[in-house]
């Protein structure tokens, strides 16, 4: 069997000579990127003429995207799964913000400003109801240094304005500071009562839970890493057995064998998840309003996972709605929503719900596929995450259907029963489904990607032979000189 090492330095030989043949290129930044450039245009022209090129610009945008799919390969970013996940979430933010949303007439961003600055000039604030539940009328605002207003900015008329939204915008996932901001998230803090510096705590319990969950986060995962690695089916090997070394009720079931592995994906993922999006609040919050102004405030970072409970009170609407990461949300039901209204129905009719619910997973489907589509790796089959996904659309509204039809008899069952229910349900539905995922990831080398750059297990001697602290043994990053400038840039 092929060791953990010896597969990576052959993929990294591979990888290289495809490059030299011309039949890959790498992920150049900032070059492969290009489409960032249409969307950022887009948002500075004045509405009246973004409406009408939007009609060239996305279809641009669109067709740069994809062609960087289609060439660009990397050994690094997860085996290159990031380039796909990267490309085909920004073809449809790009669609969300030009074609399934109006940004310029209905998007509104929270501006702070101080009790110094003069009533009056009120230009940009919202007359119509934000998400949050502000409206034309300033609010009052409290962090450790001063007491301020908060109002809602409309899409500005100077071409300096308009460039700050754009940068926001490109990069904002869940609309926090916006009047779109995703369902779940704390409101905007409600009229200051509290002398200054009250804030202060909050802050320090925040910037002390992100720093656990991110040495936690690093800690498993380096964990998992050394575990990992023994295993032929991380290392891409799906079909193999688990190594005699492993427990023997592992090794005498399949079924247990795959739901380990399952688990083991599972939990690798959440705490790959646990780990990046631990660091924003670390440095946002750490750095706090002084330097960052309204981005440093504890309120406009808040968490990215949520609660456990929902999967018992929800069951599977609960895993993927509010239990799992919600950073996509708003990119995927932009075009359910749009759907819906060119089509007139009921917001609340059973069509309705059904489009929304299927065109979202139907995007997750189509953004997990792009990733795995581009892996450097052969014989993966993208089809088997978009399947996964869109079943998870089908797990959802079977459970949801069937307690709608019993629920005169499940409103008579005790509250522990019916959680432990949902979570029965919830668990099978990814145990028969989950392998159409995990072994896409697996397949295309996800878990050869190195976590952590410091591992203190396998500095201690718990890794496999020839391996130490250090563990990002080759470079992240390179220049790239390609035969045109424009393409020239730093190779991931």
């Amino acid at each position: 069997m092929t060791t953990y090492r010896e597969l990576v330095n052959r993929r990294q030989a591979a990888f290289d000579t495809a490059v030299a043949s011309g039949a890959i290129s790498p992920f150049v930044f900032p070059a492969d990127l290009a489409g960032h450039a249409l969307i950022v245009l887009y948002l500075l022209l004045p509405p009246r003429y973004a409406q009408k090129l939007r009609v060239v610009l996305l279809p641009a945008a669109l067709w740069l995207y994809a062609r960087t799919m289609l060439r660009a390969r990397s050994t690094s970013l997860a085996n290159g799964m990031v380039i796909g996940l990267a490309c085909s979430w920004c073809m449809v933010w790009a669609a969300t913000l030009m074609l399934f949303n109006n940004v310029q007439r209905d998007f509104r961003r929270l501006e702070r400003r101080s009790w110094r600055e003069k009533k009056e000039e009120k230009r940009g604030v919202s007359s119509i109801p934000a998400a949050n539940g502000l409206g034309e009328k300033l609010i009052d605002a409290s962090d450790e240094l001063e007491d301020y207003q908060l109002s809602w900015q409309a899409f500005p008329t100077s071409v300096g304005g308009r460039f700050s939204w754009a940068m926001e915008l490109l990069v904002t996932l869940r609309g926090v500071g916006w009047s779109w901001q995703i369902a779940g998230l704390p409101p905007v803090p409600p009229p200051a009562s509290r002398p200054k510096g009250a804030a202060a705590r909050p802050a320090e319990v925040s910037l002390r839970r992100s720093l656990f969950n991110y040495i936690f986060s690093y800690l498993v995962l380096d964990a998992l890493k050394v575990l990992l690695m023994r295993d032929p089916y991380f290392l891409g090997f799906i079909d193999e057995p688990v190594p005699p070394s492993f427990p023997r009720i592992l090794r005498a079931s399949p079924w247990l064998t795959e739901t380990y592995r399952l688990a083991m994906t599972v939990t690798g993922i959440y705490m790959a998840i646990l780990s990046a999006v631990s660091i924003a609040p670390l440095v946002f919050v750490g750095l706090g309003p002084r330097i960052l102004g309204l981005k440093g405030e504890r309120w406009m970072n808040p968490p990215q996972l949520g609660s456990f409970q929902a999967v018992l009170d929800h069951g599977l609407r609960g895993w993927w709605g509010q239990w799992w990461h919600q950073s996509f949300r708003f990119g995927f039901l932009s075009p359910g929503r749009w759907l819906v209204g060119q089509c007139r129905l009921d917001g609340r009719s059973s069509a309705a719900i059904l489009i929304r619910l299927f065109t979202a997973f139907a995007i997750s489907g189509f953004i997990h596929a792009s990733a795995t589509f581009t892996q450097f790796a052969v014989g993966t089959w993208p089809l088997g995450c978009f399947l996964f996904f869109v079943l998870q659309a089908v797990g959802i509204a079977g459970q949801s259907g069937c307690a709608y039809q019993a629920a005169g008899v499940i409103s008579k069952l005790p509250k522990p029963v019916r959680q432990l229910s949902n979570v029965i349900v919830t668990l099978l539905w990814l145990r028969l489904t989950g392998p159409l995922l995990a072994n896409e990831f697996a397949r295309g080398g996800l878990w050869l990607a190195e976590p952590v750059p410091v591992s203190p297990l396998r500095g201690l001697g718990l890794g496999l032979e020839g391996e130490g602290w250090w563990s990002w043994t080759e470079p992240f990053a390179r220049w790239y000189s390609a035969p045109v400038w424009w393409k020239s840039g730093i190779a991931l």
